[in-house]
């Protein structure tokens, strides 16, 4: 598998994939991504961050990154790393938890491993479209 990575850009509201906006420039160099001729894309460190590709494809063939968001089973879920290994994690009630009004009050976290989850397909990610994940 090779890694590959994208870097959202806050500023621009975009994403940028150095493998494929350029092939011949883009490396990995002890953790870092670095892409030749390039430099003015990381002079803000805040302006960036990167997502590592997962090495896996959704149910349709689209490759999967972290901060992607799928939907499986009418779920929506985000991809992260966590513990050594991709996860997709969705939100649930917590239904032990009522607020004054008697109302449920709480959500909670609960993660599956990535490659359990290949049936669903990327719907968006965390950037573009914060609404999918609540």
């Amino acid at each position: 598998m090779r890694i590959k990575f994208r870097a959202w850009d806050f500023e621009r509201t975009r994403y940028w994939y150095p493998c494929r906006n350029w092939p011949d420039r883009a490396a990995l160099d002890d953790g870092n991504v670095m892409v030749k001729g390039a430099e003015r894309f990381f002079e803000e460190p805040n302006q960036y961050v990167l997502e590592q590709y997962t090495g896996l494809k959704d149910s349709k063939g689209v490759e999967i990154y972290e901060g992607d968001v799928l939907r499986e089973d009418d779920v929506n879920s985000v991809v992260r790393w966590e513990n050594g290994t991709w996860v997709s994690e969705w939100r649930v009630r917590d239904y032990r938890s009522y607020d004054k009004n008697g109302e449920l009050d709480t959500w909670i976290l609960e993660t599956e491993p990535l490659a359990l989850c290949l049936d669903g397909e990327v719907i968006g990610n965390i950037h573009q479209n914060p609404d999918l994940i609540g």
